[in-house]
């Protein structure tokens, strides 16, 4: 391989100028070594030629041969970045949490020096919380039919069996998840009750990282953090799935299964 010692050659009898604020001045004596991609890497003159990355396995932990530094620095830029998306969402918290008290779903008393006359309720008008149940009702009546919520439909010009083949997988899908996958109903149902306070909801598809079956289940947007200007999953700089609440049993579970 092909070395060019110095960034900048001088002339002879002439001294380097001072390295700028924040770079290494090793920097500046460095070795510039050509990549075979065509491109050129820059080793500090008291630096040693870096250790060769080791071959990982497909699908092996990267973090397992990751300069322990730079794991650091990449764990540290993860944790700064979710906690300037849940910054973002500040506001939109404190309103849902608004919201929730209107709803009178948490009761909250008062002290006397805060209500408007001697023993006056503390009941809040069950308005917001009529609304929010008949939208849970509505909603489940449309979407949770006994027979299962799956239906099929052809998008194109049915060719040979697709009738048989879409009333199999929507057979097979109604089936899995009235009597398979017994806690999806219950599940289903939180879900529209935190979409109308919440204003949307997730579900995340995913196999079970210990059972190894598939799953569907609801996120609350306290659960799946975007920062709140992206307007699409697909175009936000990262989202995240805070699962807060696992026990220390589930956590060992994952551990074991090699999640």
């Amino acid at each position: 391989m092909s070395e060019f010692v110095g960034i900048n050659p001088l002339p002879p009898g002439q001294d380097a100028p001072p390295a700028p604020p924040g770079l290494d001045p090793a920097i500046l004596n460095g070795t510039v070594v050509p990549t075979e991609d065509g491109g050129a890497e820059v080793w500090p003159s008291d630096a040693g030629e870096p250790a060769p990355m080791p071959e990982v396995e497909w699908f092996g932990n990267l973090a397992e041969h990751i300069d322990p530094a730079a794991l650091n620095h990449i764990a540290q830029e993860v944790c700064d970045g979710i906690d300037a998306d849940v910054k973002s969402n500040a506001s939109y918290y404190e309103e849902i949490e608004a919201i929730s008290s209107l709803a009178a779903t948490a009761p909250e008393p008062r002290e006397e020096s805060d209500k408007p006359f001697g023993d006056a309720s503390d009941i809040v008008h069950p308005m917001m919380l009529e609304a929010i149940v008949r939208f849970v009702a509505n909603a489940g009546t449309e979407m949770l039919p006994a027979a299962g919520p799956a239906r099929s439909k052809i998008m194109a010009t049915p060719a040979g069996n697709a009738d048989d083949v879409a009333a199999r997988r929507q057979g097979w899908i109604n089936y899995y998840l009235t009597t398979v996958d017994k806690p999806w109903y219950s599940d289903f149902e939180a879900g529209l009750l935190k979409c109308s306070i919440w204003g949307s909801v997730f579900r995340k598809a995913f196999r079970d990282p210990v059972t190894q079956q598939p799953k569907t289940r609801h996120l609350a947007p306290d659960q799946l953090v975007v920062a709140y200007t992206a307007t699409t999953l697909e175009e936000a700089p990262r989202f995240t799935h805070l699962e807060a609440d696992l026990s220390e049993a589930e956590v060992r579970r994952r551990v074991f299964s090699g999640y």
